[in-house]
Order: structure tokens, then sequence, then C-alpha cells
């Protein structure tokens, strides 16, 4: 198949689909499916990106069994047993990965909480890839990615620029989990306030 015959819409081998490029798959797949169960003989001619389709159903499937690991009891159970033959190793591994696409460790964990806390939420590993830069988003401040409880004020964290507003793409962002923690469950102006008031008292102390 040439080249030309590819959409640059499509996406390349290895690229995630996103929720759009789903849909577009699953219907894809329904009408394949259908011409096979109908006695429909394939006609390569007339289905000039039926490699492309071929990927799909495999990026589809990928995706799924992804999504459907989360709840298997079985890989849950492998994956514990993983750890438990060799947690520092383990623990080495899954550190690498933080540090690598921290990202992902983040808005996995947002994703959960607002499970757990019926929030609205429609965060993505794309979103967030796109989104990271490093820095903190209030302050411009790097992140750091130092061991030890004490020194979490550097790394980074999501925030909800609206508390009650939930874990979607236009109400979070990537700040110093210090910087989040002491807006709270306020507003952004409260947390100016307070560090104003911060730098006033300290001010007037010199």
């Amino acid at each position: 198949m040439a080249d030309s015959d590819v959409s640059a819409s499509q996406p390349k081998r290895g690229y995630t689909l996103n929720e759009a490029q789903r849909a577009e798959c699953a219907e894809r797949l329904r009408a394949l499916n259908a011409r096979r169960w109908h006695g429909v003989p394939f006609q390569p001619k007339a289905m000039p990106d039926l490699a492309v389709r071929i990927h799909y159903r495999k990026q589809y499937a990928r995706d799924y069994y992804q999504r459907a690991q989360k709840d298997n009891p079985k890989y849950l159970a492998k994956r514990k047993a993983r750890y438990q033959s060799d947690p520092k190793e383990y623990g080495r591994l899954s550190r690498e990965y933080y540090l690598k696409k921290p990202w992902v460790v983040l808005v996995t964990k947002a994703i959960h909480r607002a499970k757990q806390q019926g929030l609205p939420c429609d965060l993505t590993k794309e979103w967030a890839a796109a989104k990271w830069t490093g820095k903190c988003e209030i302050t411009g401040v790097p992140f750091r990615f130092e061991r030890g409880q004490k020194r979490r004020f550097w790394a980074p964290s999501i925030d909800r620029i609206i508390p009650e507003a939930g874990y979607t793409q236009d109400n979070c962002r990537f700040v110093l989990w210090a910087v989040n923690c002491l807006k709270g469950v306020g507003s952004d102006a409260e947390m100016y306030e307070v560090a104003r008031l911060i730098t006033e008292s300290t001010n007037g102390r010199k």
C-alpha cells in the first residue's frame, strides 16, 4: 500500500489513540466485522486504508486490555507477586518510570482520587504529556525529584483551580506540592493573600 493511501490524520504505529480515534476505530471494526459475518469477501482495492484498520484493531486491543488489567484479579495477583519477589528492584523500576514520565503517575492518581470522591474527571495521559513543562505553572520553579517525605515541597502535583469543579482538563494544572498545600481548597486570590501576609510579616521582623 502506498504512503499516500494513508491519511495524515491517522495515528502511526506505537501512538496512543485518543477518545475520538478510539470511537472511529470501534465504528470501523463494526463495519469490518459486519462484512465478514455477512459473507462479503475482502476487497483490498476498495479499502485502501486496510493496513490502518489493522493497526487500529491492534491498538484498540492493547488499550482494552490495559484498561481491563486494572480490575483483573489475576493481573493484580501477578503484580503483587512480582513486587514481593524483589521489592527493591520493583521499587527501582517504578522510580525510573516516574522520573521518565512523572505526569503519568500524577494523572493515574488523580483519576483514582476523582473516582473515590465522586468528582468529574476527563484527564488523560496525552493531555498531561502536552501540558507538562517540568516547571510549576504558578511560580515557574522547576520541579525536583528527591527522596524523603520532607523533600516533597518541590515535587510536582496536580492542582484543581476550582476545587469543586473536579479533575477536568481546563481546571487542572501542574504546581509545586508546597503551593498546592498552601492553596488547599481555597481560591488563587486567597492563596496570594496568604502569601502576601507571610511576606509582609517576615519583612517586618527584619
